[in-house]
């Protein structure tokens, strides 16, 4: 089963352009989308999530095409955490985590599911002991499981996260990764999110999709298609690469004046 079909999909937005994009995504997997700055990976996001619209081609979520959805039935099949720069308001953490149930047409009220999924979700991302902090108040790794809580609160099959661990120290991206692939290997949600950290996005993630100038390189596991021509052609970085188990080593070639 496919929870992602891209088909041929084209976008353009001033100068940038999205060529010609075609892809799968299995259900249950997880996948990051890599690429050098400006080349079109959270755009990707944005088109899969329906914030955006293809110019042309076709995008289908578990067979049916997304276009086709309702607003509140998209919603209840995937939801999409974009990079937030906005100020967070002065509520509490299970306050936050209960706007995921926005989809649901009551999910204000104190409906026995509304309280149960936010209590599920607190205790998912180790969050119940903060339930009653206010979220401005958490560092920015808590922040973050905060974010991933309210989006296990809207009970989706499907989680798209765009640069998740942007702005997080090490260990702080390292415990995220780790949240995440408990969520995935746990409940069999399929995650699809846009990673810098080559390291993190092949350890994690049963497939990488490579992007640059708005076009898809390659596709396919890590140890297949993470090489040293993959990172000059794309990053135009020399570097030799060599894995251990799952992880990657990358040491790029160091350039004397």
């Amino acid at each position: 089963m496919k929870a992602i079909k891209v088909k041929e999909a084209n976008y353009r937005q001033g100068q940038f352009h999205l060529r010609n994009v075609s892809l799968e995504v299995n259900s249950g997997s997880m996948t990051a989308i890599i690429g050098p700055n400006g080349s079109g990976k959270s755009t990707l996001l944005r088109l899969m999530s329906n914030l955006l619209h293809p110019d042309s081609g076709i995008i289908e979520v578990n067979g049916k095409r997304i276009t086709h959805y309702k607003r509140k039935e998209l919603a209840k099949t995937l939801t999409m955490m974009v990079q937030s720069t906005s100020s967070i308001p002065a509520i509490t953490v299970s306050e936050y985590i209960h706007y995921g149930r926005y989809p649901y047409s009551d999910f204000k009220s104190k409906k026995a599911s509304n309280a149960e999924a936010v209590e599920w979700a607190l205790q998912e991302t180790g969050l119940t002991e903060w339930r009653d902090r206010f979220i401005h108040t958490l560092s920015g790794g808590e922040k973050q499981r905060a974010r991933i809580a309210m989006a296990l609160a809207q009970q989706t099959e499907i989680i798209l996260l765009d640069e998740p661990t942007t702005f997080l120290d090490i260990t702080h991206q390292w415990e995220l990764m780790n949240l995440l692939e408990k969520v995935n290997q746990t409940h069999h949600k399929t995650i699809v999110m846009v990673l810098h950290e080559l390291q993190q996005a092949a350890a994690y993630c049963d497939q990488l999709i490579v992007m640059k100038q708005g076009e898809v390189k390659a596709t396919g596991i890590a140890k297949d298609i993470l090489t040293a021509d993959l990172l000059l052609g794309t990053y135009n970085l020399e570097a030799s690469v060599r894995f251990e188990e799952n992880y990657p080593i990358i040491i790029p070639r160091r350039k004397h004046a």
